[in-house]
């Protein structure tokens, strides 16, 4: 039986992060800054954002957008802007994902840990 690493990790990315890069830049930079500083939105080059934001969350928000914020939903389709596809959409949490530098460490009584190491 494997056992589960004592880091909790955001989870696999589906995307390809090169290609990422562009979409965001294109399509995101303007409000998060190229670098994902924030300009006009949140800063999510964010190492306690992106220790927190699993892959789900961050395809979820941009597939859906921030209900009463100017962040849009890239997912569903508006006459006013491009409709990111999934794969686009995938590519960018990749690129965002690549940012992370920090992992946070599991406590040693974590009963999740344990029960998943557990002979």
């Amino acid at each position: 039986k494997d056992k589960v690493q004592p880091y909790l990790n955001p989870g696999p990315s589906m995307g390809n992060p090169d290609l990422g890069r562009g979409l965001f830049e294109q399509f995101c930079a303007e409000c998060h800054g190229n670098d994902g500083e924030g300009i006009k939105a949140p800063a999510i080059n964010n190492q306690e954002f992106l220790n927190a934001a699993t892959n789900g969350y961050l395809l979820a928000t941009i597939t859906l957008g921030r209900e009463a914020t100017p962040m849009p939903a890239w997912g569903l389709p508006d006459n006013q802007r491009h409709v990111l596809s999934k794969r686009e959409r995938q590519n960018i949490v990749s690129f965002i994902r690549k940012w992370q530098t920090l992992s946070i460490r599991r406590q040693p009584d974590d009963p999740i840990f344990n029960l998943l190491n557990s002979e």
